[in-house]
């Protein structure tokens, strides 16, 4: 009989939290999520959409979700968050699919949540917290308060 406590229900899990389709329809990219130690962690893999194995895209001790196909192909950017810092932010990263290791493209104060290719694809679309500075208006002083130009 296997274990069934709560523990090692929430430690077998796997869940598809993620995914983003090739341009050409061939493949998909998505985030799987598993328990490791006493943490989620999650890593991108692809796998052809007609079906044949699946292979892993990244690894390590992270969060790797919200993965977005570049226009051409090539290229997948994505969010990593490590695994294990309590102050630790999602940064955009990217990774070429046709070989290659994954390299931090952002180092934003408050992170990212997601991350979306222009159509182009010489652009990237960045959901991210902007901080208290979005309430301002006008330009900044140095001590955090805003000036308001007078126009007349």
């Amino acid at each position: 009989m296997t274990d069934a406590s709560p523990r090692a229900l929430v430690r077998a899990q796997v869940a598809l939290e993620s995914f983003s389709l090739h341009p050409d329809g061939s493949s998909i990219a998505y985030a799987l999520r598993r328990v490791r130690g006493d943490d989620y962690v999650s890593h991108l893999w692809t796998r052809p959409w007609r079906g044949g194995p699946a292979r892993q895209l990244t690894r390590g001790r992270v969060r790797d979700g919200s993965p977005s196909m570049s226009p051409n192909g090539e290229t997948v950017a994505f969010v990593r968050t490590p695994v294990g810092q309590d102050d630790a932010t999602g940064q955009v990263w990217l990774l070429p699919l046709g070989g290659g290791e994954p390299y931090q493209v952002t180092t934003l104060e408050h992170g990212v949540g997601s991350v979306r290719w222009s159509p182009s694809g010489d652009r990237l679309l960045l959901l991210a917290q902007a901080g208290d500075h979005r309430f301002i208006v006008g330009e900044e002083n140095l001590h955090g308060n805003a000036h308001l130009a007078a126009s007349g």
